[in-house]
C-alpha cells in the first residue's frame, strides 16, 4: 500500500481564493450566488487561455482542506510519493515540497526535484 500524488496541489484553491479576493470578485457576492460568479483564471494549459472556476467550487473546497496541525505523521505507515513539475505555472511545486517534508520527516526520505 502507498500513496502517489501527481501534482497533488494540496489546498491549492486557497491561492485562487486570494486571487479572486484581490480582483474584487468577492464584493459581488451580496448581489449574486456563488454559482453565478465565475473567475476565468489564466492558464497556458487551456486552449482558450483560461479555466472557468466558480466561487461555489472555491467555497466548497475550503471545507476539505488538509490541515497540517491535525495530521498525525507518526501514524502514516505507507510510502508517499509526490510527482510535481517545477515548471507548473498554475500550481507551484513549492507547496508540494512543504507537504512532502512534513509527511516524511525521516532523514532518509528522498526528494527528487527536476
Amino acid at each position: 500500500n502507498g500513496i502517489i500524488g501527481v501534482a497533488p496541489s494540496i489546498n491549492f484553491t486557497e491561492k485562487i481564493w486570494k486571487e479572486v479576493d484581490d480582483l474584487g470578485l468577492l464584493t459581488n457576492l451580496s448581489k449574486s450566488t456563488p454559482t453565478e460568479i465565475i473567475y476565468n483564471r489564466p492558464s497556458k494549459y487551456s486552449e482558450s487561455g483560461s479555466y472557468p472556476i466558480s466561487l461555489h467550487f472555491l467555497q466548497e473546497s475550503r471545507k476539505h482542506y488538509l490541515h497540517k496541525e491535525i495530521i498525525d505523521v507518526k501514524n502514516i505507515s505507507c510510502p508517499i510519493t509526490f510527482i510535481h513539475g517545477q515548471n507548473d505555472n498554475d500550481v507551484s511545486y513549492h507547496g508540494t515540497l512543504k507537504w512532502a517534508r512534513m509527511l516524511s520527516p525521516d532523514e532518509n526520505a528522498r526528494e527528487n526535484v527536476k
